[in-house]
């Protein structure tokens, strides 16, 4: 008698109803006895899984009840399987993100890296605006492209007479009156004697413009071709030629020596028994160069350039 009470006892199961994302109110019934007794929590979901009644998994985030006893197939994934509706149920849904942690401590500082140096930038060939420099690095280096911005270019403010003390006085002259105007770099006068000339003094790459930003020669090839951009008509501050408007030249237009007319003794002659040849400041055709003339006693400007 006191087994049949029992047998009777071990079939008492717990009716549970859930409430389901896909379909209305259900009953599940979960055996408390016995090889089937209450829920088991068995992770995340998967296909070809058998699955009794009250089996717990997690899907997404979500917790979700077995309906039915049933071997799992893709079609019914609790989270969005057509058939998820008739075989399980939610029972807890993901919560909101909580709010995020402490920053952290930094971490050690990384060690130094390698130390390279970038060489000066030389020209790939004496017409274009771009050259080359070599970057460094401990037992490495390669070759870099590299723009090289256009040369300044003045007529002197001050004016001189022929003896400028020699192509280097010339030259010093120049580089004087671009120091004052806070012009970096070397300046040598656009002259020529027997010791030099621009063909030969001059450096041939990059571009040249004047200290107001005009462009008066795109390359060393354009400003010898006889015809400028614009006149070398400002002075090294940027100001406009007050006074006469010829510079020192005894040059070419393609930067070469005259054979005209005497250099007043290579630049060291002051009186009026020698002439020599003088470039016009408004001019933009081969004259800008050379024209006509001049007593070595007269006062007239220097052409500068940057080198």
């Amino acid at each position: 008698m006191l087994r049949d009470t029992l047998r009777v006892f071990v079939a008492v199961a717990i009716t549970v109803v859930v409430s389901s994302a896909y379909a209305q109110d259900r009953v599940v019934v979960i055996p408390m006895f016995g090889d089937d007794a209450g829920s088991k929590f068995l992770g995340a979901w998967k296909v070809d899984q058998t699955y009794k009644i009250g089996d717990v998994v997690q899907e997404g985030g979500n917790s979700y009840i077995a309906m039915i006893n049933h071997t799992s197939v893709a079609s019914d994934e609790p989270l969005d399987g057509p058939l998820s509706a008739e075989t399980w149920s939610l029972v807890a849904a993901s919560g909101a993100n909580g709010m995020d942690g402490a920053p952290g401590m930094d971490g050690a500082p990384g060690a130094d890296g390698t130390s390279c140096s970038l060489g000066v930038c030389l020209p790939s060939n004496e017409t274009v605006l771009t050259g080359e420099a070599t970057l460094a690095c401990v037992s490495s280096s390669i070759q870099v492209p590299c723009i090289f911005p256009p040369k300044l270019v003045f007529a002197s403010s001050a004016t001189f007479d022929g003896n400028l003390g020699g192509l280097n006085g010339a030259d010093a002259k120049c580089q004087s009156l671009a120091d004052s105007a806070n012009l970096v770099g070397d300046f040598k006068a656009w002259l020529s004697d027997s010791t030099g000339s621009p063909s030969t003094r001059f450096t041939r790459y990059g571009g040249y413009e004047l200290p107001d930003g005009s462009l008066i020669a795109s390359s060393y090839a354009d400003l010898t071709d006889s015809t400028l951009l614009a006149p070398i008509n400002v002075d090294e501050s940027g100001d406009a030629l007050i006074g006469t408007i010829y510079a020192w030249s005894k040059t070419t237009p393609t930067g070469t020596l005259s054979p005209t007319a005497s250099s007043c003794f290579d630049w060291s002659f002051s009186g009026e028994a020698q002439t020599s040849l003088v470039g016009d400041t408004t001019s933009i055709d081969s004259t800008w160069s050379l024209t006509n003339p001049t007593w070595c006693a007269a006062l007239r400007r220097l052409y500068c350039f940057e080198q």
